[in-house]
């Protein structure tokens, strides 16, 4: 059997092996003019899926770009098929933003693939990345540092991205272009190894096959095993979180005593955190802490991009990150609405012979003719000091706040309404019992923190 046969079949098979998309659906192909993505067009137009070729021009390699967008545009004239172009000032936004020319490039690709997709028009973006690839990404985040995602290469399918071609090596594309004389465009960069790809595209992979001739043969069984554990991993953390989390708000919760039976624990928390944006080096401090029980100090605050989290006396707790709210607010005796962040303070006035108390700690029902308006809500400060509820004495708030156990990250976030200089609530905790309802009591203030 030919190479052509041979490839087509196998195309076919894996496609429908992986599951990656169906006869009735319609692609969108990444071309880029190389050997990879004009073999990936031939294949899907010799197996007869409906397809339309997208190719971005990041006007990096002057007139060779223009080329090779013409070129593109032959090929989808070829097949009958529809042609898109993006043109990127690639080398201008890297000057922006410092990054890369690969992080760029890649960047502004697959957000333009979205935005292709969201017209829904096509199903599926499908990219011409080969075996050799899964190896090469493999070596590169091995060489960077990385955990069983990073080892296992790449997905044949991630959401709506398809890579039907990870079933065959790069010399059998090669033999497939040369055998059916396809045309094609050079990259003259892929030949430069100063890119990392490219050091280990022309260096470390024919030492590796010199070792082992039967590398990408053995790399399917080596893949296998590795989805094969990944799969073990994942399991075995989503079954520890749902023992250990718990939701407060917007706050996730987790426990330390359920964290500290885990096997592999700074593993394993690591994969819970990740989500929220915390590195490995970050997770491993966090699970000395955990797991020197004795020893953690209650308090101790790491930093993501978007989280925060707080270690407190059982609980690792976990908080997105808002801007801590400064400015000072008041409060008419009319009823209203204020809106402070994520919270809504709502106020309404109440004849005292209609009104039934809720006792609830987000609302306060405060005696009105007590009351000197407007009231004011701040950030409670140092030195602050109340009557709660219940208590005859006063007490520092400081002290109420360990007494309720407040972690540190909702300690900073608490509030207090004011009466002239008194404290008529601790925002969502405790009334100031000087302020409570009485058989006098004529109106009723309620406050209602939502």
């Amino acid at each position: 059997m030919s190479v052509f046969f041979r490839m087509v079949e196998e195309f076919v098979a894996f496609i429908q092996k992986q599951q990656l998309f169906s006869a009735k659906d319609k692609l969108l192909l990444a071309v880029s003019g190389g050997t990879d993505s004009v073999v990936l067009a031939d294949l899907c137009h010799r197996a007869g899926y409906s397809f339309a070729i997208a190719h971005c021009n990041f006007q990096l390699r002057g007139q060779d770009s223009e080329e090779d967008v013409a070129f593109v545009r032959a090929v989808a004239v070829q097949y009958g098929v529809e042609c898109m172009m993006q043109t990127f000032d690639t080398a201008m936004i890297c000057q922006e933003t410092g990054e890369s020319v690969q992080m760029v490039a890649r960047r502004l690709r697959y957000q333009w693939f979205d935005e292709l997709l969201a017209s829904g028009n096509y199903q599926y973006i499908a990219t011409a990345h080969h075996k050799n690839d899964v190896l090469e990404t493999m070596l590169f985040n091995l060489a960077k540092g990385t955990g069983i995602a990073g080892l296992r290469g790449m997905p044949t399918k991630s959401g709506a991205l398809v890579r039907p071609m990870l079933f065959a090596e790069k010399s059998r594309i090669n033999a497939y272009i040369e055998q059916h004389q396809l045309p094609w465009r050079e990259d003259s960069s892929n030949a430069s190894i100063k890119y990392a790809r490219n050091l280990i595209r022309h260096t470390v992979v024919p030492r590796l096959l010199q070792i082992n001739p039967s590398l990408f043969r053995t790399l399917d069984d080596t893949l296998e095993r590795l989805q094969g554990t990944e799969q073990v991993l994942q399991q075995y953390v989503q079954d520890i979180s749902a023992r250990c989390t718990t939701w407060h708000g917007q706050d996730v919760w987790l426990a330390m005593d359920v964290l500290r039976q885990a096997a592999a624990m700074p593993l394993v928390l690591a994969e819970i955190l990740k989500p929220f944006g915390f590195s490995y080096e970050q997770a491993k401090h966090i699970a000395g802490h955990v797991q020197h029980e004795v020893h953690h100090k209650s308090g101790k605050r790491f930093v993501a991009t978007d989280y925060t989290l707080n270690i407190d006396r059982k609980h690792l707790i976990i908080s997105p990150v808002q801007e801590r709210l400064t400015a000072e607010y008041t409060l008419a005796k009319s009823a209203t609405t204020v809106q402070v962040g994520d919270i809504c303070i709502q106020t309404t006035l109440y004849n005292a012979k209609d009104y039934r108390i809720r006792a609830v700690s987000h609302i306060a029902a405060l005696d009105a003719d007590k009351l000197i308006f407007p009231l004011c809500a701040r950030r409670w400060q140092a030195g602050d000091w109340f009557h709660p509820l219940g208590m005859r004495g006063r007490k520092k708030l400081s002290d109420f706040l360990i007494d309720q156990k407040t972690p540190l990250h909702l300690k900073n976030q608490v509030q207090v309404l004011l009466s002239g200089e008194d404290i008529a609530w601790v925002i969502g905790y405790r009334m100031d019992d000087r302020y409570k309802l009485s058989a006098a009591t004529k109106e009723v203030f309620e406050v209602e923190m939502r």
